[in-house]
């Protein structure tokens, strides 16, 4: 059943397109050069494949997304897939036809699309907990509250229990959002609020093609449903104390380095200020400001694995852990430049596992900021936290 549906669909010739590929600057726009016609869409969940007819005597064509080129294809492909548009927000997706041999650019001709999703998200609470606001610690009644006001007041999502997941809808619930964040509550997927016949049924979620969005201690149920083979290599769940320093999250692997793995393009960072704290050259996202926070990160470091991935300083410590595990990783700690830490991951379908494992481990995703330095009322990032949560959820959607 499709959940998604167009609107402001208009095709129109791009007059006044400006774009600034390498393309575009080599090629000028010639009085009249035929352009690519019956330009169409089809649908599948998220992604949109256009086609088009190619004009004669052309040699390529080039592909963009809100200005910003895609591809460059030889003149005999009539089709292209933009995979996971964004919902909510126009996109103009535009084909341009290229003649090499006269350096002549067509104008372009666009579609402007509105991707709406009509599919939902669920928030798991654990057996027993009839309601978010009986959740045992804060961090998890905020991140209930943000839930209940985000999604479920919108009629954009749902709090459930493991008992309603077999009878899910994947197609209308297509991701499931697990949080737990507790002092003491000890390192083990055993630990969870959740047994193993429980962890069982949402592996039973996941390989028939569900998502699962796994935060703070909860990122232990990717090794509680097998889809890792090892628990967590970076644990914590004390106190905590007061720190005076902004604690944040460096999407690009190895930035200190000679060779970095670039991931602050990814959707979930989209709409986040990445900027200098703390004094450091490297651009951060930041999450957690000055005052009390709990040290609970819960994640994996590649090195520490035991899997011979390679150690922090080594270039091929990423690939090789992402390889292992279908993976990828896509954020360190702030104030780490070379390839150590995998605090947000991305574990991709597999042909046992057909969804996507999203988890978030890092200490800096604290939900509700004890004691606020300075006297603020809340986390002064408390909007990048919600805003990386808004991505990740309607990503996995």
């Amino acid at each position: 059943m499709k959940r998604y549906f167009f609107l402001a669909i208009a095709a129109i010739m791009a007059l006044a397109f400006t774009m600034t590929s390498c393309s575009d600057t080599e090629l000028e726009n010639a009085p009249y050069s035929e352009p690519v016609s019956n330009l169409q869409y089809t649908l599948s969940k998220k992604n949109v494949t256009i086609t088009w007819n190619a004009p004669s005597g052309a040699d390529e064509v080039a592909v963009y997304l809100d200005n910003t080129q895609k591809a460059i294809l030889p003149i005999s492909t009539t089709s292209y897939t933009f995979e996971n548009i964004a919902d909510g927000e126009e996109h103009v997706l535009t084909v341009k036809a290229i003649y090499k041999s006269a350096g002549r650019l067509s104008e372009g001709v666009s579609l402007t699309v509105q991707l709406e999703s009509k599919t939902k998200a669920a928030f798991l609470l654990p057996t027993g907990v009839s309601a978010y606001t009986a959740l045992p610690d804060d961090d998890e009644v905020a991140a209930g509250e943000y839930f209940q006001n985000n999604f479920v007041a919108s009629d954009k999502g749902q709090f459930i229990h493991v008992s309603d997941v077999a009878g899910l809808d994947i197609e209308e619930y297509p991701v499931i959002w697990v949080m737990v964040d507790r002092v003491g509550i000890g390192i083990g997927a055993d630990k969870l609020p959740f047994t193993a016949d429980e962890q069982n049924v949402l592996k039973d979620f996941v390989q028939k093609g569900g998502n699962l969005y796994l935060t703070n201690h909860a990122t232990q149920l990717a090794f509680g449903i097998g889809r890792i083979a090892f628990n967590v290599t970076c644990f914590g769940d004390a106190t905590g104390g007061s720190h005076d320093d902004i604690w944040s999250v460096n999407p690009i692997l190895g930035s200190g380095t000679g060779t970095p793995y670039n991931r602050s393009e990814h959707a979930i960072f989209t709409g986040i200020a990445q900027e200098n704290y703390n004094g450091w050259a490297q651009k951060t996202i930041a999450l957690l400001g000055p005052g009390t926070h709990e040290d609970h990160n819960c994640f994996w470091i590649p090195a520490d694995c035991g899997q011979n991935y390679g150690d922090n300083g080594d270039v091929n410590t990423v690939p090789n852990f992402e390889q292992a595990n279908t993976a990828e990783l896509l954020g360190g700690w702030g104030q780490v430049t070379d390839y150590c830490v995998g605090g947000i991951i991305e574990f991709k379908p597999t042909d046992t596992y057909k969804g996507t494992v999203l988890i978030n481990g890092f200490a800096a995703y604290e939900w509700h900021q004890d004691t606020p330095a300075n006297g603020q009322p809340k986390n002064v990032y408390q909007n990048n936290i919600e805003k990386l949560t808004t991505n990740a959820i309607n990503y996995l959607k």
